[in-house]
């Protein structure tokens, strides 16, 4: 680990996120300090994450994250920081996992790209969960009776709402997937348990997430479960998108497109190629290459 959270913004105009090297980290929308989609702990012990991704072995329950944190402390996890994305590259439990985050050029979306290869002689099933704790504000803890969180089977994604705050009370939140839902929750307490032990979230003990669709005030979350099937020496991906639009059929426009892993290739690509360009703008040369 790093003696201390190694941060990285990833950012276009209006939307953005801050990783770190142990996490997902936090999501913002327009106000990086004021309409806080997920929150931010400001945490430089600990660094808590109020976003997660879970992966789950329906042959043995085994429960890891590809990120060092909360639950991936048992194998060696390679950290790439880039201007354009993160990537967490991890080789356990027969798997070759590789997870990317990235921010595209104009949407209000981050992308959360997972790939996995099946480096076993059988097939794998196993289960992707994203996991976010809605803030819609500035500070966690602040009273927020009006936040709600809810399902919307007309674009197969979970809504977040906070009427409570003048100037972002009309946006909505959500977090969608490319693939079929298998299960969700907007509950943190039914995703959390009595325990509330983030490396090993209770609903992660059940066959599903419970499909609680309806949650309202310091409740409110959006977990999303998917299944990957994976045949031997197989390759399987899913991506998670987490944003916020000007409404809820702004929303919808916004899932429809994302859906489509063409998009989201052709978005890492063109993502890439702008900062590369945006950094490549100034060369210097000084006697000490290091400086350079």
């Amino acid at each position: 680990p790093t003696p201390a959270p190694w941060s990285n913004v990833l950012t276009n105009d209006a939307f953005g996120t801050i990783v770190t090297e142990a996490g997902l980290g936090f999501t913002w929308a327009i106000n990086s300090g004021e309409n806080r989609l997920t929150p931010w702990f400001n945490d430089p012990i600990e660094d808590p994450q109020g976003e997660r991704l879970y992966l789950r072995d329906e042959e043995n329950a085994r429960v890891w994250t590809p990120t060092p944190l909360p639950a991936g402390g048992n194998s060696a996890c390679r950290v790439h920081q880039g201007p354009d994305r993160t990537a967490w590259h991890r080789d356990s439990e027969g798997l070759e996992q590789e997870l990317s985050v990235f921010v595209p050029v104009t949407d209000p979306v981050k992308l959360v790209r997972l790939r996995l290869r099946n480096r076993t002689a059988r097939s794998r099933r196993v289960t992707a969960t994203y996991y976010t704790e809605w803030l819609l504000g500035a500070v966690r803890g602040e009273q927020a009776p009006l936040r709600t969180s809810r399902y919307d089977p007309a674009c197969h994604a979970v809504l977040g709402r906070n009427p409570w705050t003048d100037e972002f009370g009309d946006r909505v939140a959500f977090l969608a997937t490319t693939l079929p839902v298998h299960s969700l929750t907007t509950s943190r307490r039914d995703f959390h348990g009595l325990r509330a032990d983030p490396a090993l979230p209770a609903g992660l003990l059940n066959w599903d997430l419970g499909n609680r669709q309806a949650s309202a005030g310091d409740d409110c979350c959006a977990a999303l479960q998917v299944h990957l099937d994976i045949p031997p020496d197989g390759t399987t991906e899913v991506c998670f998108v987490l944003g916020q639009g000007d409404d809820l059929e702004h929303v919808r426009n916004l899932v429809k497109h994302w859906q489509e892993p063409s998009t989201i290739e052709a978005a890492a690509q063109t993502c890439a190629t702008v900062w590369a360009d945006r950094l490549g703008k100034v060369q210097v040369k000084t006697p000490d290459p290091t400086f350079d």
